[in-house]
């Protein structure tokens, strides 16, 4: 009678899988870390100050889901009455007293009256003469005094 055949061992399987999973959570954490870097080279100081971020998810950790109102508040505290933060990966201006909010609205308010650039629309469309999708200056401010004359 012939002896029984060796059993088979997965051991090298196991050990190939388990180095090629560490390699890749090490590749993944080495990603996160660059992303981190990268964030912080590129932060532009052009904007208000604000708490600090997370990759990826931003401030949105820093959130309750109540009363939201009142981390923007302690914010306000500690950052000044502009404050920036982003949700996930929306840039977000937080603005907390009347004061900045007046100065923002009415003092620059010609400033930040635009409206988006609408491609589809205006320029691959041709809707230019609709007031709706057209730009806050001249050409806007003639077309709504001929639409409210009496």
């Amino acid at each position: 009678m012939d002896p029984p055949p060796p059993p088979v061992s997965n051991v090298p399987l196991m050990v190939g899988s388990a180095l090629l999973s560490g390699a890749a959570a090490s590749v993944a954490l080495a990603l996160c870390v660059l992303y981190s870097v990268y964030l912080k080279m590129s932060k532009r100081r052009d904007l208000p100050p604000g708490p600090p971020r997370v990759p990826f998810l931003g401030n949105i950790h820093q959130l309750p889901q109540l009363y939201q109102h009142k981390t923007f508040m302690e914010w306000a505290a500690q950052y000044g009455d502009v404050i920036y933060a982003e949700f996930f990966t929306q840039p977000t201006i937080i603005i907390s007293s009347v004061k900045a909010a007046y100065d923002l609205m009415e003092k620059r308010g010609a400033k930040y009256s635009n409206r988006p650039r609408f491609v589809r629309n205006i320029e691959l469309i041709g809707w230019t003469g609709n007031i709706a999708f057209r730009q806050y200056d001249d050409g806007w401010r003639r077309h709504r005094k001929l639409l409210n004359k009496e």
